[in-house]
């Protein structure tokens, strides 16, 4: 009589180890990611002593980084593809608002050339953020 070592049975279960780790690190990726994806470009705002402004939050955020990147809604554009998009979101939707935020390194004339873009673009409603500056009286 043979005896066998070895049995060749099919298995029948599946196994989700390796399903398990995947999952575990595409979990811990957008854990990390999603923070960066939130809060948008990097921009160290001026300070002014005014009040705080309420803004829409359909509002198009414009971010001028210190080294002169521009960016709609946290996509990086050229000043070209900036101006073809604001008109078509200007067309497509009505009271749009523009916030301009650039760094304080920025020299004042880029800011002026954006404004210039989305105003020549058809948008009325502009603001300009700054962070709130502490004032003890």
């Amino acid at each position: 009589m043979k005896s066998r070592l070895y049995s060749y049975a099919p298995i029948s279960q599946i196994n989700i180890t390796s399903l398990v780790d995947v999952t575990m690190v595409l979990l811990i990726v957008f854990i990390l990611v999603t923070p960066i994806m939130l809060h948008g470009i990097n921009v160290q705002l001026p300070q002014a002593s005014s009040e705080r402004m309420d803004v829409s939050k359909d509002a198009v955020t414009i971010s001028i980084s210190r080294y002169g990147s521009l960016y709609l809604d946290n996509v990086k554009v050229t000043y070209e593809s900036l101006r073809k998009r604001l008109k078509i979101i200007v067309g497509s939707t009505q009271n749009t608002s523009v916030i301009i935020k650039a760094d304080k390194s920025v020299k004042y004339g880029e800011v002026v050339k954006v404004l210039d873009i989305v105003r020549k673009s058809g948008v009325l409603r502009v603001g300009l953020p700054t962070r709130v500056r502490n004032i003890h009286r």
